[in-house]
């Protein structure tokens, strides 16, 4: 079996990596010191945790699919992992802005934990069986919403102006 979204799925895997690759960079060089540090640093984890999250869940179902004949038992194998990841990265990107350790806005932050927790619900129901026709694309759009995170931690960072 070949998956229909492979070529998306490998482009979701180099996107991030090289998101992650220049950010982190990008990043490291204009690193602040004092009270700044700590939100430099968080940006640098929910970056690298998007984006490698992203590296590593675009692959998996490339790795998995010749363990399972039917593509709907991969999705249900696979989203869960995927919703975990939003799950966790809701509840990070929320405490982080609550305790002003991140530099995005309270309702971009609400607008990412939302559709996070949308992104888990539809996991869970992938995993129980439901909505396996369209397990492909919801699995495609928690990918392309954990890239939209890493995108907008790392651009106040890039485009803050050095007092």
């Amino acid at each position: 079996m070949v998956l229909e979204q492979e070529a998306v799925l490998t482009t979701f895997a180099e996107v991030s990596a090289t998101i992650s690759g220049f950010a982190g960079v990008a990043v490291v060089l204009r690193r602040s010191s004092g009270d700044d540090r700590l939100v430099d640093d968080n940006a640098l984890i929910h970056l690298l945790a998007s984006t490698l999250s992203v590296a590593a869940l675009a692959m998996i179902p490339l790795m998995a699919q010749s363990l399972f004949s039917e593509p709907a038992t991969l999705w249900r194998f696979c989203a869960p992992l995927l919703g975990a990841i939003h799950l966790f990265g809701a509840w990070r990107g929320t405490r982080d802005v609550a305790r002003a350790a991140l530099t995005l806005s309270r309702p971009l932050v609400v607008g990412f934990a939302a559709t996070s927790s949308g992104i888990f619900v539809a996991c869970v129901a992938i995993a129980a069986g439901a909505l396996t026709a369209l397990a492909p694309a919801i699995y495609l759009v928690g990918l392309f919403v954990s890239l939209s995170v890493a995108v907008a931690v790392v651009l106040p960072l890039l485009l803050r102006s050095d007092p």
